[in-house]
């Protein structure tokens, strides 16, 4: 929805942005990202999330450990 603050990813799970509040502009009455990752705050897409985020930062540590650059996509 347009001024929502959430751009909608078209699958089920997908990433979305919430928009930062912005000084003067009205505050958003809730922030819509979790909800709107499976639409009824499912568990499952949480779990997603975490996992993602873990294993990006896995990822990283072995990239520095390693001694080679993080590749960017």
């Amino acid at each position: 929805p347009v001024g929502s603050g959430v751009l909608f990813a078209g699958r089920r799970g997908a990433a979305v942005w919430v928009r930062p509040p912005v000084p003067g502009r009205a505050v958003e009455p809730s922030l819509p990202a979790l909800s709107a990752l499976g639409g009824g705050g499912e568990a499952p897409d949480l779990v997603r999330l975490v996992t993602t985020l873990a294993t990006e930062c896995h990822r990283l540590r072995l990239r520095e450990a390693t001694g080679r650059r993080p590749v960017r996509t």
